[in-house]
């Protein structure tokens, strides 16, 4: 425990080979002016021969220089003690020129003991703050992502420098709620994302929906329309027939739903090898010749809220339709979809269910289509390319190693693009013009491949840490992604893909997932495209503060909302945002 009884840094010397250390990488202003090293310090002797000493200190350095180092000879126990440093001048220079030249910089806390000594060294209240300017680089689009409000997810969107944070779309609901993955439209005149709030009104758990980017205009593009709004403008008529048990005797919770209809119908359901009677009215048509599917909602045992599609049914304005006896066989199906990703012309959507992937057109689609041809090896990470049909994906190739495999959409889902056989390949998104894409490997090294010359190149490794959900800048030298800690939390960065030593956060909130960068500005249909400018007062990821432990700052706190505004014919000149 720490000097307060909350956690602490412990560095543990249990042998003579090698220093105990901690590091943690640095995330440092554009232009570094000053910065001062504090913590607390308490050092607890083991069992050592008299007189044998330890060193403990602190580094700032590269993978391939110490720039600075603050050390102190122990010998015997040492209550807590404060300490606080300035770097010297030299020490600053070393650490901007090391930054300009694109190396990765950390923070070391080390103790090293000497021979025989086993001292233990406790640090609290950890931290480098420094002064000097964040120059933000221009960039365009705008990136979606997924975040939170108490217990319910939210839509939102927010400008690369971390400014112009809105709110979208939150889930009406606050028990179990979910909200699985974002994706602009490529003209992003949309933001999809999937959501299980209409789940009893679907055949699906959850379905793609779409929202205009100031949050309008929301409708279902999945197993459309939407069940709010019901009848949409339709004409109704009523669907009636018999369930026939094929499943079990006793225990069920059992409804039926036929898609159209204003409310879902319970049925107590007879014993097994029996039938019973359903009339469901108030069924929306959704116009002449569309078929649409009877879904059995079910819970019994081990299956928690199954769904069973039966026979689809054309319902017919004004009149009752009845589809005769139908079977129920206890079929525990769960219809969840995620990793979104649009076909490069807007003109269809692609998802992941468990059962394989689907693709649905852009106007709205019931069940959708077979993304892929074959079941084997259900892919993941989905990235269409903004070029042509290739689809990038993630399919499990050993018990313990995934790899990225390049197919055709209406075809299979292609062959492995060797990478490395010793390490897992995850969440690939391809680059604007269809040259190569960023990936994951382990899920916390950024690579990128290059599609010409076959070759993969590591750009930047974090530790203890996971990285998800990679999305392109419009210009190809960006990617934002999420970035989760050892505690589960996670928040939305950006990384320059030339200089992966520059970085910046867009959250801090704990709870932001799943980003995706718009291909161009996003606009509302018949309306003028709308681009934010950046602001120099809020800016989440502008922190001059990078510590080693989260630390105060005067930044605002990301959440706040606004909804930027433009004057009709105005000219725009676009700046990068700078903060002192």
């Amino acid at each position: 425990a720490g000097q307060d009884g909350s956690a602490a840094l412990r560095l543990n010397h249990l042998s003579d080979d090698g220093p105990a250390q901690a590091l943690q990488m640095l995330h440092l202003p554009t232009t570094v002016s000053a910065a001062t090293l504090s913590y607390i310090v308490r050092i607890e002797p083991g069992q050592q021969p008299a007189g044998v000493m330890a060193t403990f200190g602190a580094q700032i350095l590269t993978d391939s220089e110490v720039l600075f180092e603050d050390a102190y000879q122990i010998n015997g126990a040492v209550a807590w003690t404060p300490i606080s440093t300035s770097l010297p001048a030299d020490a600053i220079t070393k650490v901007q020129q090391a930054f300009d030249a694109g190396q990765q910089i950390y923070l070391r806390m080390v103790l090293v003991n000497g021979q025989g000594a086993y001292y233990t060294a406790f640090v609290d209240n950890l931290s480098l703050r420094v002064d000097g300017d964040m120059a933000y680089p221009s960039l365009t689009g705008s990136i979606g992502f997924i975040s939170r409000q108490g217990q319910q997810p939210t839509v939102n969107r927010i400008q690369p420098d971390g400014s112009a944070r809105q709110t979208l779309w939150t889930h009406p609901d606050t028990i179990a709620p979910d909200v699985y993955d974002v994706a602009w439209r490529p003209d992003a005149k949309e933001l999809a994302f999937v959501s299980d709030h209409e789940g009893a009104y679907s055949p699906f758990h959850s379905d793609i929906y779409a929202v205009d980017p100031v949050g309008n205009a929301l409708r279902r593009i999945s197993n459309a329309p939407m069940q709010a709004g019901w009848p949409n403008g339709r004409q109704t008529g009523a669907i009636t027939g018999r369930i026939y048990n094929g499943y079990a005797s006793f225990g069920l919770t059992f409804v039926v739903y036929v898609e159209g209809a204003q409310e879902v119908i319970s049925v107590n359901m007879p014993e097994f090898g029996q039938d019973v009677a359903f009339n469901i009215p108030n069924v929306a048509d959704n116009g002449p010749g569309a078929l649409q599917t009877i879904v059995f909602n079910w819970s019994r045992d081990n299956c928690a809220n199954g769904k069973e599609f039966s026979v689809p049914v054309d319902v017919l304005p004004g009149q009752t339709v009845d589809v005769g006896t139908i079977n129920f066989n206890g079929y525990c199906n769960q219809y969840n979809v995620s990793d979104l990703s649009w076909k490069g012309d807007g003109a269809a959507i692609g998802g992941v269910m468990l059962n394989g992937s689907r693709r649905f057109a852009v106007g709205g689609e019931s069940i959708g289509q077979d993304l892929f041809t074959g079941t084997e090896n259900f892919p993941q990470d989905l990235s269409w390319s903004p070029i042509n049909d290739q689809i990038l994906s993630t399919r499990q190739t050993q018990a313990v190693n995934d790899g990225i495999f390049q197919g055709t959409a209406g075809g299979d889902a292609g062959s492995q693009i060797s990478i490395d056989n010793q390490s897992s390949q995850q969440n690939p998104a391809w680059l604007p013009n269809g040259s190569g894409f960023v990936f994951t490997y382990n899920n916390n090294v950024i690579g990128r491949y290059d599609v010409n010359s076959n070759q993969a190149t590591a750009l930047v490794a974090f530790f203890n840490e996971s990285i998800d959900n990679l999305s392109v800048s419009p210009d190809g030298n960006y990617a934002v992604f999420e970035r989760t800690n050892a505690q589960g939390t996670a928040d939305i960065w950006v990384v320059s893909l030339s200089k992966p030593n520059l970085m910046w956060p867009l959250t801090s909130d704990g709870v932001s997932r799943n980003p995706d960068w718009s291909r161009v500005e996003p606009s509302v249909a018949g309306q003028p495209t709308n681009t934010p400018t950046s602001t120099a007062t809020s800016q989440p990821g502008a922190t001059n503060t990078p510590t080693a432990t989260a630390t105060s700052t005067s930044t605002p706190v990301p959440g706040a909302t606004s909804t930027p505004t433009s004057t009709p014919g105005a000219e725009r000149i676009y700046l990068p945002g700078v903060r002192r």
